[in-house]
């Protein structure tokens, strides 16, 4: 199980979510959790308590990066991520941000640096603006 803090600051406020997630390598392709690739899979714990704009961020955040995960795990296996916790301070924090710490929280796990994200600050709005690529652009 590993934790990771994805931290963005660029004004008097910034956004901080915690992911705590594992891994598990299975021969059979589970049936209880979404998949994000061919072999790449999410079973969310956490599911119930976040809001279907959030779901979608974390589940985009893995579909971008699940060729990475491919790429560095046992190709006769499926791979399960199991988010376990997302912690989060309300006032500070956009769902968006979801979509970059997963991002992360997987490099961490898998040994590789995801592609940034652009992030800017839009100070009339007070809210940071995340610039997601479209996965039906590829």
């Amino acid at each position: 199980m590993r934790k990771h803090w994805f931290r963005f600051l660029k004004s008097t406020w910034g956004i901080f979510i915690e992911v705590t997630a594992e891994v598990d390598l299975q021969s059979i392709a589970p049936a209880n959790a979404w998949r994000a690739s061919r072999r790449v899979f999410v079973q969310n714990t956490v599911l119930n308590k976040l809001l279907p704009e959030e779901v979608n961020y974390l589940f985009c955040g893995v579909q971008s990066i699940a060729h990475e995960i491919e790429s560095r795990t046992n190709p006769d296996k499926f791979v399960i991520l199991r988010i376990t916790d997302l912690m989060f301070a309300v006032t500070d924090y956009q769902p968006e941000g979801l979509y970059c710490a997963i991002r992360e929280w997987a490099g961490e796990e898998f040994g590789f640096k995801p592609s940034a994200i652009p992030i800017d600050f839009n100070q009339s709005a007070n809210q940071y603006i995340f610039t997601i690529p479209d996965p039906e652009a590829k």
